[in-house]
């Protein structure tokens, strides 16, 4: 008889909630958690791929080390000890050689993050770095210029927005299921869709209006839209009385 198991994804940052169906100490079916608002049981392509990863029969299943050449795909097998032994040696000799900012730690953003910042501040090297600096830290920047918060602590209430504009987020082919269905929902409603990518997506397909930019012109239609909202008064202007600083030198 499959046992019900509620927990949360971890094949990304968004740790999405999901209803796990297990029998016999196998997973053997993964779904988005059906009592959570705007989940509604669904969950992207990469979070029900979960059972593939957990049973995929390349995965390693212990330590091993390469005795062939590099590509050769020759290695043997290690106990944990040595192969421990084995990377602090490596890492010795190149912070002997080359000191220890020399070395740099770079992995997916997991439950065991601070140990790894914890390591590397202990052996001397800033150089830690994660996939948010490719993905969520750009976005993170941009929501505590805007409001001092992150995008976590501030949230899009797309289900109640009237017209969405997304600059390159191609939110239909993204992990987000609760954006997504927030976003359709508002779509349902009348509210209006502009996208603007360099590249024809899913989400190009199902706006009201998309903008094909040539790639590199982003800067180029910031300042467009800047000078348009700021010469026809479109602006907030109680707001930015209020709340920005260097309009002016901006104009």
């Amino acid at each position: 008889m499959p046992q019900e198991v509620f927990s949360i994804c971890f094949m990304c940052t968004i740790r999405c909630p999901i209803r796990v169906e297990v029998e016999n100490d196998e997973v053997k079916w993964i779904e988005g958690n059906p009592h959570v608002p705007g989940i509604e049981g669904a969950l992207c392509a990469k979070g029900s791929a979960g059972i593939a990863l957990l049973n995929d029969t390349e995965r390693p299943q212990y330590p091993m080390i390469r005795v062939g050449a590099r590509g050769a795909g020759e290695w043997r097998r290690a106990t944990w000890e040595e192969a421990l032994d084995y990377t602090a040696g490596k890492l010795k000799d190149i912070i002997s050689r080359f000191g220890p900012q020399s070395v740099v730690l770079g992995e997916r953003t997991n439950l065991n993050t601070h140990i790894s910042k914890t390591f590397m501040r202990a052996i001397g090297s800033p150089n830690y770095f994660s996939h948010d600096a490719l993905c969520k830290g750009s976005v993170n920047t941009a929501f505590r210029t805007l409001t001092g918060y992150t995008d976590a602590q501030v949230g899009v209430d797309y289900a109640n927005c009237k017209h969405i504009v997304l600059y390159g987020r191609n939110i239909f082919e993204s992990l987000e299921i609760k954006a997504i269905n927030n976003l359709l929902t508002a779509m349902d409603k009348g509210a209006k869709l502009t996208y603007i990518d360099p590249r024809v997506t899913i989400t190009a397909s199902k706006a009201d209006r998309y903008w094909m930019i040539r790639p590199g012109t982003d800067l180029a239609l910031n300042y467009a839209l800047m000078h348009v909202i700021l010469k026809e008064g479109l602006h907030d202007k109680v707001y930015v009385r209020r709340w920005v600083k260097g309009l002016k030198d901006l104009e």
